[in-house]
C-alpha cells in the first residue's frame, strides 16, 4: 500500500505540475511577469519576515505590512509592465498588418508573436522587393525598345532619363546627356521653349519640330508633366516621335505626282497642239503634214517608254518582280547589251571597251542584269560627246585579301562579290546632284534630258533592280571628267 500511494502522490504531483505549465503558457507576457516578480517578492519578504521573528517584531504587525507591501509591490509591477510593454504590443500589431498574417497566434506571448509576424513582414518584403525588380525591368525594357525617344526631367529641367532611341536620334550616349539641362544638349529654341512652358505653366505642349543637330530631323514633340520622387515637384517627361522618314517619303511622293503630271502633260500638249494645227489645215500640206506626223510619232513612242518605265517601277516597288537566279556569263552578256546600243555610238563615234574576265560568271537575275547594262550605258552614250570613250569593267573582289563590302558580307569577311563598273569620259555630274542622282525623274539638266528622250526613271530602276538582288549601286562623278556608276553584287 506505501508503494500504490507513492505513486498516487507523484501522478497527482505531476498532474498538478503539468496543469500549472499549461495554465502559465496561457498567460500574456504581462502576466508572467508580475507572476515571477509576485515568486521573487514572497521570498523575499518570507526572509525578512522570518528575520524580523527572530528580533521579535509582532507577528500580527509584521503580517499586515508585509501583504500590503505585496499588494502594492504587485499592482506597481503590473502597471509598470503595462506601460512598458505597450509599444511593443502596438510593434507586433503593425507587423501582423504589414505581414498580412492571419493563422493563430493564440499558443504565443507577446514576444513569439511579434517575432512570427516581423518573418511574414520580412517574407512580404522580400516578395514586393523582387515584383518591384520584376517591374523594373519591363520597364526598362520597354523604354530600351521604344522607337520614340523618351527624355525625363526634374523640377529644374536637368536631365534623369535618357532612353536608347533618343540616343539614336540625338546621336548622343546618356551619360553625357544625364544631370544636363535640354538647352545645354540640344540648343534648340523650340524644344526648350515647349520644355519651359510646361514647367512654367502646368500644361501639357505638342508641336513639329525640326532639330539641325547632328543632322537634320523632324521629330513630332509632346512634353507633358509628372510628379518627381519625394513629391518635390513637378519634372517634365518628353516623347520624340521620329518624323523624318514619313516627311521625305510625302516629299518623295508629291515630286512624283508632280513630276508624272508634268513629264505627261508635255508630251500630251504637244500631240494636241500638232493634231490641231492637221485641222487647221496643216494636213492638206503634205510636206508639213509628213512632218507633223513623224513629231507625233516621236512623241507617242516618248509616252510610251515613260509608261512603260512606270509600270516597270511600280512593280519592283510593289515587290512583284522577284528575281530569278541563274548563272550568267558576265562577259557574254556586257557584250550582247552593247552590240544591241553600238549603232547608237558608232553615230558618235564613241569608243566602247570592255575589261571582263571571260569566265566570270554570278548567279543573278538575267532580265533585271540586261535592264541594268542598258539603262548605264544608254546613259553613258548619250552624255559622252563625239569622239569619247565608255568602258565596262568587272571583277570579283573579297575573297584574294581585298576587304570585303560590309553590307554584302557582315558575317564572313572573305565572302566574294562582283563589281560591275561603266566608265565614261562625259559631261560629268555636278557634286551637289549626286546624292539625288537615282531618285524618280530627278534630272540634272531637264531640258538635254527630254532633248535626248530620257524619262527620268532609269537610274531609280537600276538602284531598285540592283537592290532587290542584294547589291548595291554608287556614282562618282565631276563635271567634265565623266562619271562612274559601280554595281556590286554578290556572287552567289
Amino acid at each position: 500500500m506505501g508503494d500504490g500511494e507513492d505513486a498516487v502522490s507523484h501522478c497527482v504531483a505531476f498532474e498538478t505540475y503539468r496543469s500549472s505549465l499549461i495554465f502559465y503558457s496561457f498567460m500574456s507576457l504581462r502576466w508572467r511577469l508580475t507572476f515571477l516578480f509576485t515568486l521573487l517578492l514572497a521570498a523575499a519578504l518570507a526572509g525578512v519576515s522570518g528575520y524580523a521573528l527572530r528580533i521579535g517584531i509582532q507577528v500580527e504587525r509584521l503580517m499586515v505590512g508585509v501583504l500590503i507591501i505585496g499588494v502594492i509591490s504587485v499592482l506597481l509591477c503590473y502597471w509598470t509592465l503595462g506601460n512598458a510593454l505597450a509599444p511593443l504590443a502596438e510593434a507586433r500589431q503593425a507587423a501582423q498588418r504589414l505581414g498580412g498574417h492571419g493563422g493563430d497566434l493564440s499558443h504565443q506571448d507577446e514576444i513569439g508573436e511579434l517575432t512570427t509576424a516581423l518573418n511574414a513582414l520580412s517574407l512580404r518584403l522580400l516578395e514586393t522587393q523582387a515584383e518591384l525588380q520584376r517591374e523594373k525591368e519591363k520597364s526598362e525594357a520597354m523604354l530600351t525598345r521604344m522607337a520614340d525617344g523618351i527624355i525625363v526631367t526634374d523640377v529644374s529641367g536637368r536631365i534623369v532619363l535618357f532612353n536608347p532611341a533618343a540616343e539614336r536620334i540625338f546621336g548622343l550616349p546618356a551619360q553625357r546627356a544625364l544631370g544636363r539641362t535640354v538647352t545645354d544638349i540640344f540648343m534648340d529654341y523650340d524644344l526648350s521653349t515647349m520644355l519651359t512652358r510646361a514647367l512654367g505653366q502646368g500644361v501639357p505642349q505638342t508641336a513639329e519640330v525640326k532639330v539641325e543637330r547632328p543632322q537634320e530631323r523632324i521629330l513630332n514633340v509632346f512634353v507633358t508633366l509628372v510628379e518627381t520622387e519625394g513629391r518635390q515637384g513637378h519634372g517634365a517627361v518628353i516623347v520624340l516621335h521620329d518624323l523624318t522618314e514619313i516627311r521625305r517619303l510625302e516629299n518623295i511622293r508629291r515630286d512624283f505626282v508632280a513630276n508624272v503630271s508634268h513629264e505627261l502633260r508635255t508630251p500630251v500638249a504637244s500631240l494636241r497642239a500638232m493634231a490641231e494645227t492637221l485641222l487647221m489645215g496643216a494636213k492638206d500640206d503634205p510636206e508639213a503634214a509628213q512632218q507633223f506626223l513623224e513629231t507625233m510619232l516621236k512623241e507617242t513612242e516618248r509616252l510610251s517608254v515613260l509608261l512603260d518605265d512606270l509600270l516597270e517601277l511600280a512593280r519592283i516597288e510593289a515587290g512583284k518582280r522577284e528575281p530569278r537566279k541563274v548563272d550568267l556569263n558576265l562577259r557574254e552578256l556586257v557584250e550582247t547589251v552593247l552590240n544591241k546600243l553600238r549603232p547608237h555610238a558608232e553615230r558618235k563615234q564613241l569608243n566602247l571597251a570592255v575589261d571582263v574576265p571571260e569566265d566570270l560568271t554570278l548567279r543573278a537575275d538575267p532580265d533585271a542584269m540586261q535592264q541594268i547594262l542598258v539603262n548605264l550605258l544608254d546613259n553613258a552614250i548619250k552624255y559622252t560627246p563625239s569622239g569619247g570613250s565608255v568602258t565596262v569593267t568587272g571583277k570579283v573582289r573579297g575573297n584574294d585579301g581585298i576587304p570585303s563590302i560590309p553590307f554584302l558580307s557582315s558575317t564572313s569577311p572573305s565572302l566574294p562579290y562582283v563589281v560591275l563598273s561603266v566608265s565614261d569620259t562625259g559631261v560629268g555630274i555636278p557634286h551637289e546632284h549626286l546624292p539625288r542622282i537615282f531618285e524618280r525623274f530627278y534630272r540634272v539638266d531637264k531640258a538635254r534630258s527630254r532633248e535626248m528622250g530620257g524619262t527620268g526613271l532609269g537610274l531609280s530602276i537600276v538602284k531598285h533592280l540592283v537592290e532587290m538582288q542584294g547589291g548595291k549601286v554608287t556614282v562618282e562623278s565631276a563635271v567634265g571628267r565623266g562619271s562612274v556608276f559601280t554595281v556590286t553584287l554578290p556572287i552567289n
